[in-house]
Formats: C-alpha cells, sequence, structure tokens
C-alpha cells in the first residue's frame, strides 16, 4: 500500500506543477493580447489601390471632426476624362456620407478647388493631373482612431475622346487617425 500512496503524490505533484506552469501561459497570452500584441489588424500595412487607368498616390481615414477620407489619384489614361458618382463603402455598406464625396484639386475640405462632377459637362482632369476625392463621413458611427478600416471607393468617368461612362473602383486600407 505504501507503494500506492506514493505514486498518487508523484502524479499529484507532476499536475499541479504543469497547471501552474500552464496558467501562467494563459496569464501571459492574454496580458500580450490586451496590450494589442497580438492583433493581428496592426500587422496589415496601410495600401491604397485602384483599377488602372489610375494610380492611387496616398489616403488618409481621418475620426477628426466629423471624419473624412481623403483619397490622393493620378489620371493615367492618355485622355483627359470627367469623374461624377462617387461612392464610399465599408465591409459592403454604402457609408452615409454628409454631403456627399467631392472631388478637388488638392487634399482636404477647404483644399484647393472642387471640381465640377458630371461625366458630360463637368471639369476635365488632364491626363497625368493629380486629383482627390474628398468624402465627409460621420466619425462617431464609421470610425474609431487607431482602427485599421478597409474602405472601397469607385466612381463613374468619361474620357473627352469617347462617348460612354466607365466606371474605376479600388480600396484603402489604413489607420484612422
Amino acid at each position: 500500500m505504501v507503494i500506492k500512496q506514493k505514486r498518487g503524490q508523484a502524479a499529484l505533484e507532476f499536475l499541479t506543477t504543469y497547471g501552474w506552469a500552464f496558467m501562467v501561459i494563459l496569464v501571459m497570452i492574454g496580458a500580450l493580447a490586451y496590450f494589442g500584441v497580438l492583433n493581428p489588424t496592426q500587422l496589415i500595412p496601410d495600401s491604397c489601390s485602384v483599377t488602372s487607368g489610375f494610380s492611387c498616390r496616398d489616403a488618409e481615414i481621418s475620426s477628426e471632426g466629423t471624419g473624412h477620407v481623403n483619397i490622393e489619384l493620378v489620371n493615367n489614361n492618355g485622355n483627359a476624362i470627367r469623374v461624377d458618382n462617387i461612392e464610399l463603402t465599408q465591409a459592403g455598406n454604402d457609408i452615409v456620407a454628409l454631403g456627399g464625396c467631392t472631388v478637388r484639386d488638392a487634399p482636404g475640405e477647404t483644399g484647393g478647388n472642387e471640381i465640377t462632377q458630371d461625366t458630360a459637362t463637368g471639369t476635365p482632369i488632364n491626363d497625368g493631373a493629380t486629383f482627390f476625392i474628398y468624402c465627409p463621413t460621420e466619425a462617431t458611427a464609421d470610425f474609431m482612431e487607431g482602427n485599421k478600416e478597409r474602405l472601397g471607393y469607385s466612381f463613374d468617368f468619361r474620357r473627352l475622346q469617347g462617348s460612354f461612362d466607365s466606371t474605376a473602383s479600388g480600396t484603402v486600407t489604413g489607420t484612422v487617425r
């Protein structure tokens, strides 16, 4: 009978030691997750893409004030274009834009001049010219500062030497500032 007690004690000590080690590991993983070290969205780089004929230089997602999205694009169509019908989506849902998106010749709500949107009569954007899509949003509903967001956008455009509208689309992945 003495032998059985020693085996039972050894088994209990074995399980207790490994149990404490397992608890320490769980606490460490919990602390790392709490402080954001294990947050995979922080590992995703900021990026901006658009369909061919355009290039995306930069994008900004902001929760400042009412919030906004500002996308810097370059017309590489080989022809001047006119832009219309800009849409901004978040996870497949339309984002509520305050007053709608505008096309500008400088970044921001008050940057430069607004480019008139209309594929038939709007202000042309020359080949090689930089233009900005500015969309004010309801930041409290859409963005939280420090989070990564992935947004989709699209717009209609017409080449001045063309007779029908085309659509360009792209994505923006960025940290909300």
